[in-house]
């Protein structure tokens, strides 16, 4: 996929070996493993202005916190 355009938040899955990194510039979550070998995005009309990205402790769920609001959702296993 292409390059990140600005990242704007960084989070590690320990448990699954997955980094999270929200895209401000491409309006996305890219996610990769620890080798940074791409595995999947998160696009959704409402990632504008991603000002950071979180997980909860398990993993089972992730956080965007964009400029105006705070969104989540459960990502792939």
């Amino acid at each position: 996929d292409r390059p990140i355009a600005s990242a704007a938040g960084v989070v590690a899955d320990a448990q699954r070996r997955l980094i999270y990194v929200g895209d401000r510039g491409g309006r996305r979550i890219v996610v990769s493993d620890r080798d940074g070998t791409y595995r999947r995005q998160y696009r959704h009309p409402q990632f504008v202005d991603i000002r950071g990205v979180a997980l909860s402790a398990d993993g089972t769920t992730a956080y965007v916190l964009t400029g105006d609001a705070l969104y989540s959702f459960t990502p792939s296993p």
